[in-house]
């Protein structure tokens, strides 16, 4: 295969909603599909930020796919954002 015809490798589908697991207990479920991918970039992991602080960090060896399901304890509204970090720390994050 000629180099300007290579795939980028792009990082997979990810989704996150928050599943009650108690009235202050919340899982957040995250979600990583790599199937609408041709090429899949590592990934060194997950983080999750709860209103701006690093919250939880997660390591995913050996794969994309799958679900992920960190727990917290929260009361009230807050703003989460869930940031996928590459195996290479130059490629551009991906968050929702």
């Amino acid at each position: 295969m000629c180099a300007s015809c290579k795939t980028a490798s792009v990082l997979p589908v990810m989704t996150a909603e928050f599943v009650r697991v108690t009235p202050n207990d919340v899982a957040l479920v995250i979600t990583l599909d790599a199937t609408p991918a041709r090429s899949v970039a590592p990934l060194a992991g997950f983080e999750a930020y709860v209103d701006s602080s690093l919250a939880a960090t997660a390591t995913i060896p050996g794969g994309v796919d799958g679900r992920h399901e960190p727990r917290f304890s929260l009361k009230g509204g807050h703003n989460v954002e869930v940031r996928l970090r590459p195996d290479d720390p130059g490629r551009q994050t991906d968050s929702v």
